[in-house]
């Protein structure tokens, strides 16, 4: 059993990994395509998988944005998630945009509504307990947000995938956990690493249709909250801070009419992060691209 999600078996965890891509002869050679693992259909750059559409939350998420899209209107902040400095380059402004939104969107911070609720305690109050700053504080990046945070007045909300409180969540963050062991891999070798590329595109071509969808909940859950009339949702500020390898999220959000307003802290993304960031966009990418890439990798390190 997969030790952090007893309830899905490391079998099960696998068979959903080796499901999340095929290998297809194209143009270029062959090329890694991102599948559903679940229904094993194609991810298409430009339409939400059938699996997240059917799920209620995330189903009623596309549905609103597909109503409402046109009336929203999101700053995506693209930052890198390592340093302090990855957040206070002049051209994010993040304080001041953070502190002016009425709701701003995570993602890098985890999941679940105890973080939620304690993070929107900060934001009026300013402070958090000991032992909360340090489970979540685990980077110098993530210190930076939080201090943005305190005091704000914003609303504030989550896209990363939840903790697993129901089959689909579980089985997604279980898959997750593979992409972190890889990324803690000592030393790789050159075929783990390639491994780790395509599990990269496989899992996060998935999981920004899964941003997409939580958008769309989050905005349908707030403004139903406050009694809040959904045709004036221009009015609203929102702010989404994003890891810099999502530029298909701006994409995606644009397919259902969103005014996302793209801020990008480097121009010059790393090449790991570009490769990503074009082959989620693009639906597929040849395995010579994956491979000169990995190779790549192995000489920087």
């Amino acid at each position: 059993m997969d030790e952090r999600h007893p309830e899905i078996s490391n079998e099960e965890v696998i068979s959903l990994h080796n499901n999340s891509f095929k290998f297809e002869n194209g143009p270029n050679g062959e090329e890694l395509i991102a599948l559903d693992p679940f229904s094993g259909s194609e991810i298409s750059p430009v339409e939400p998988p059938e699996t997240l559409v059917s799920d209620e939350r995330l189903g009623q998420g596309y549905f609103f944005l597909a109503e409402h899209g046109s009336e929203i209107n999101v700053d995506v902040l693209l930052a890198p998630h390592a340093t302090a400095a990855d957040v206070e380059a002049p051209i994010l402004d993040y304080d001041r945009r953070i502190a002016a939104a009425d709701l701003v969107l995570l993602e890098g911070l985890g999941w679940n509504e105890k973080l939620k609720d304690e993070l929107n305690d900060l934001t009026l109050t300013g402070s958090m307990a000991n032992e909360q700053y340090d489970e979540y504080c685990s980077n110098e990046r993530r210190k930076r947000v939080i201090r943005a945070l305190a005091k704000s007045g914003t609303a504030v909300s989550f896209l990363d995938i939840d903790s697993g409180d129901d089959s689909l969540r579980t089985s997604l963050v279980a898959l997750q956990d593979i992409y972190e062991k890889m990324d803690q891999a000592q030393s790789p070798s050159k075929e783990n690493v390639i491994g780790k590329i395509i599990h990269t595109i496989a899992y996060e071509s998935l999981r920004e249709w899964f941003m997409i969808g939580q958008i769309g909940y989050q905005l349908k859950s707030m403004t139903e909250a406050a009694g809040f009339d959904a045709t004036k949702l221009s009015d609203l500020n929102i702010v989404a801070s994003l890891g810099s390898a999502h530029l298909g999220v701006v994409d995606k959000l644009r397919i259902f009419m969103v005014n996302a307003n793209m801020i990008q802290s480097d121009e010059d993304l790393g090449a790991f992060s570009q490769r990503i960031a074009e082959s989620i966009r693009m639906g597929r990418t040849s395995m010579g691209e994956i491979e000169a890439l990995a190779g790549e990798l192995k000489t920087d390190e």
